[in-house]
């Protein structure tokens, strides 16, 4: 993991704990994680190897996947946390893809699907919330 994405998680775990999952609790877990993608699609995808970016998509897929999420003890968390889990992890991704690689249409708009597919109570307050988060952490 790069200097980058450990100082990310340690600030996460101080940062909306009540709704986001801890980051070192996260980071603990990577290796654990990792080994559930196993012969899966993304098992063998470059953007998890990335030095800046693999941890945030590596989590991203986490809380995309129920069962993963269920494996390593996280079903619990209720749909509109994981939802906003979902979404850090996501948004994390994608503002650091395109610092190194350049603009992306297609992950911004991945982006507002994400928050499209949420159910009816979605706190936008919190969703301003996480995007000022990953803004402030992206720009480490």
């Amino acid at each position: 993991m790069s200097d980058d994405e450990t100082r990310m998680t340690k600030r996460l775990g101080r940062c909306m704990g009540e709704v986001l999952v801890d980051g070192a609790e996260l980071e603990a877990r990577k290796g654990e994680i990792r080994a559930l993608l196993g012969g899966s699609e993304w098992a063998g995808r470059a953007e998890l190897d990335d030095a800046e970016y693999g941890s945030a998509f590596l989590f991203y897929l986490l809380f995309s996947d129920p069962g993963m999420l269920s494996r390593v003890g996280l079903a619990g968390l209720g749909e509109q946390r994981i939802l906003y889990n979902r979404y850090y992890w996501f948004l994390m991704f994608s503002k650091l893809f395109v610092k190194r690689h350049g603009p992306d249409a297609g992950l911004e708009q991945q982006a507002f699907q994400l928050l499209e597919q949420a159910s009816s109570g979605l706190d936008w307050r919190e969703v301003e919330k996480i995007t000022r988060l990953v803004e402030r952490d992206s720009a480490v």
